[in-house]
């Protein structure tokens, strides 16, 4: 039976790892009785399990399946896997799976004894092939692209309220405070220098104006405004001379996105390695 082949195999992987039963559970979320559950045959892991299982003992996913499910066509395995599935479940499912195959960012760090953890398997690598996908359906928009310019994937659902804050006018005031900011080609030079390695975390407003060729006027109100939208904190330091303002940043990865998705909407490709449009209609469906 496949679920006895799979249990042989799961425990003489983790034999060969010299790991527990407690250990594996942990990296994965689960209980010990489950784990257990598994390398004795009296249960079988789902898809978004076999794939963290694969994934923590360094093998394929084919690997500790039985030679007749290996052989099988994997479009035709994974189409079983959610075969009468409602389709809130499949999308449970679809990001466990994910879950499983790149560990959250926070889970690596916790364990990883000094704080430093190595993330290096964690995150997509880049490559220079251009790699580009888009999946848009009626209740779902997934898309990726690996170039050169931009690296980032990103999914959107429909959500209860139907993006009804799109008419909101004092929720779109606000948007529109952030877009008219990232419009300015001087708040663009401090949001490049900020991100990049070689700006300190903390900086002056002579700092940054040296640095960057924004007059001082100019800058100190940008700084301003990044400290308003989360961008950086601001503080003050007493000197000798007198009273200076600090600001610290490590840096907003949601701005970059923004920038990014910007960028890849009006200066990127459109040669998709894999395109699927059925059309996006997120605004007024139905309330999950």
């Amino acid at each position: 039976m496949k679920e006895n082949s799979v249990a042989a195999k799961l425990t003489a992987l983790r034999a060969a790892k010299g790991a527990t039963q407690e250990e594996v559970a942990k990296t994965l979320g689960v209980s010990n009785k489950t784990v257990s559950k598994w390398e004795n045959g009296k249960s079988f892991p789902d898809l978004s399990m076999l794939s963290g299982l694969a994934q923590y003992y360094k093998v394929s996913i084919d690997a500790l399946l039985d030679p007749a499910d290996a052989a099988k066509d994997p479009k035709e395995l994974t189409k079983n896997e959610f075969n009468g599935l409602h389709r809130h479940e499949i999308a449970l499912k679809i990001f466990e799976t994910v879950k499983n195959r790149f560990p959250a960012v926070y889970s690596a760090v916790d364990a990883a004894p000094d704080g430093q953890a190595d993330l290096s398997n964690a995150i997509p690598p880049q490559t220079d092939e251009g790699r580009r996908y888009q999946v848009t359906l009626p209740e779902l928009f997934d898309f990726a692209v690996c170039s050169d310019d931009v690296n980032f994937a990103v999914v959107q659902l429909q959500n209860r309220k139907n993006f009804a804050w799109l008419l909101d006018e004092k929720k779109r005031s606000r948007m529109a405070e952030l877009f008219g900011f990232l419009a300015d080609v001087d708040s663009l030079k401090i949001l490049s220098f900020i991100h990049s390695r070689a700006c300190s975390d903390n900086f002056t407003v002579e700092y940054m104006s040296k640095n960057t060729g924004v007059c001082a006027k100019k800058t100190s109100e940008i700084l301003e405004k990044c400290t308003e939208f989360g961008v950086c904190s601001k503080m003050t330091a007493h000197l000798k001379t007198g009273t200076v303002a600090v600001y610290e940043s490590f840096g907003d990865g949601l701005l970059l996105s923004m920038l990014s998705i910007a960028y890849e909407r009006m200066c990127g490709q459109e040669n998709y390695s894999y395109n699927f449009n059925e059309g996006c209609k997120m605004i007024g469906g139905k309330k999950a």
